[in-house]
Formats: structure tokens, C-alpha cells, sequence
């Protein structure tokens, strides 16, 4: 299901109501950008077509970027010369990133939310002396974890309790896990963590 800040967004782009497809990416050409030539253009209008194709069900279910190319291209009934083509993908390849960063930001809220209700402060702050003054504090820390799998390299969210250190040398908070003294994870964004009972015994003031 796409997130109401998607959909509001679709329905209030500018619609080129008499255009084709082909003269909707021919214009977008036209745009003096020298790099991410036509993007502007391409996130700020619509055709019609384009537009009930954005908010189609089954177009939101595809995973890949080409089968949502070859999706609009059947469902228009066209073919595209090769730079129209590439301007197609570039269209579908913004669309998507629109989408993503709503969905994100969606999934950022909803666990602010939990985080709260559970009292977790989100900390935001990543500035060196900010981070020294909790150094030493024993917590519950919600933070993105690189992990590398079968399919490459990707961040997991997840709660570990720990004590943080401050890393001269990686200059950031570093959470050592609850039993490990000499391994730990660098926080180098923002994260939530949660005192334990009895665990205000670094540098942190209130």
C-alpha cells in the first residue's frame, strides 16, 4: 500500500493534459540542466496516462525499475527511440525514489512513535562533546546495523543492550553489547536508547 504523502503528491503534480508520452519526454529534453538533465520537469508534471499509471495497483507491485519501463510502454502502446527510452527510465527511476523516501520517512515515524511510548530518547545530536557526555552509560540503544548477506551489504534496525563508549579514533559513540568487551558498533547516525536501572554511572548530565 503507497503512503497518503504519495499518492497527495501524484494528485497535486501539474498534468500536461494534451501531451503524449513522447512529447512529454521530448520536453523534458529540453531542460539546460547538464547533468540530471529533464529531472525537475519529469517530478513536476504528468500526462494523464502517466498519472493513473502511477496510481495503478499492480504498477506499484513491480520490483524492478525495467519491468515498470516495459509496464508504461504496454499500457500506453508506444515504442520509444533509444534516448526517449533512457528518459523513460530516468522518469520511472525518480517516481520510484519519491515513493521510497515517502515510505521511509512513513516507517521513520511509526517507530519514533513505539520508540516513545517504550521511553527511548532519540538522539540526533552527533556532535563529539554531546557524545562524550554519555559515555559510560549502561542502555537499551535502537540503531542501523551494516550487515553484509548472500545478497550484499544492507542496514537492520535493532535493539541491543550495552554501555557506550566514546572512540577517540572513529571520533563517535561506539555501544560495547552487554558481555563483549572488545567488540561493539559504531553509531555514526541518529538512534534511541533508554537508561537501565543503575546505569547512570558515566559522564552523562541530566
Amino acid at each position: 500500500m503507497e503512503t497518503q504523502k504519495y499518492i497527495k503528491k501524484i494528485k497535486e503534480t501539474n498534468i500536461k493534459t494534451q501531451m503524449s508520452l513522447k512529447e512529454y519526454l521530448e520536453e523534458s529534453l529540453k531542460s539546460n540542466e547538464k547533468y540530471l538533465r529533464g529531472w525537475d520537469y519529469l517530478e513536476n508534471n504528468l500526462t494523464n496516462k502517466l498519472k493513473d499509471i502511477l496510481e495503478d495497483e499492480n504498477y506499484n507491485k513491480i520490483v524492478y525499475n525495467s519491468d515498470n519501463v516495459n509496464f508504461i510502454l504496454k499500457s500506453i502502446g508506444i515504442d520509444l527511440d533509444e534516448k526517449l527510452l533512457r528518459q523513460l527510465g530516468t522518469f520511472v527511476n525518480i517516481w520510484e525514489d519519491i515513493k521510497q523516501n515517502y515510505k521511509n520517512e512513513e516507517q521513520e515515524n511509526i517507530l519514533n512513535e513505539d520508540m516513545v511510548k517504550k521511553g527511548f530518547i532519540l538522539n540526533e545530536n552527533l556532535n563529539i562533546e554531546s557524545l562524550k557526555n554519555l559515555e559510560g552509560l549502561k542502555v537499551k540503544c535502537v540503531l542501523d546495523i551494516s550487515k553484509v548477506g548472500i545478497f550484499g551489504s544492507f542496514t537492520s534496525t535493532e535493539e541491543q543492550e550495552g554501555k557506550f563508549i566514546y572512540s577517540g579514533d572513529y571520533k563517535c559513540l561506539m555501544l560495547i553489547p552487554k558481555r563483549n568487551r572488545t567488540k561493539g558498533f559504531l553509531i555514526k547516525k541518529r538512534f534511541y536508547y533508554k537508561i537501565m536501572k543503575g546505569g547512570k554511572n558515566g559522564k552523562h548530565r541530566e
